[in-house]
């Protein structure tokens, strides 16, 4: 059995709670587009439409976050906006 420090279990732990976070925006949104359209068309049909939205966005959820954590991982995906180049060229106009 190997010895893995603490510093293994910490990173296998926030990878595993950035995919949760992934996972229920796009349940979130799936939640919320469904809402929308059963705001709209009402009954057993916009009942329907909802539930067929979360479940879309739900498998949408499972494969992107499926995808990231193979490639380099759902924290990587979550911190990728604070390291774009956008924000750093704002940054040094401002200095």
């Amino acid at each position: 059995m190997k010895n893995r420090g603490i510093y293994f279990y910490l990173e296998r732990l926030s990878e595993f709670w950035a995919g949760v976070v992934i996972f229920l925006s796009f349940l979130s949104l799936g939640a919320i587009f469904g809402g929308i359209l059963y705001s709209f068309i009402q009954g057993q049909i916009g009942l329907a439409i909802l539930v067929l939205c979360i479940v879309i966005f739900l498998f949408i959820g499972v494969r992107v976050v499926r995808k990231h954590y193979r490639g380099k991982g759902t924290v990587h995906l979550l911190s990728r906006s604070m390291a774009s180049p956008e924000m750093d060229n704002e940054t040094n106009e401002n200095d």
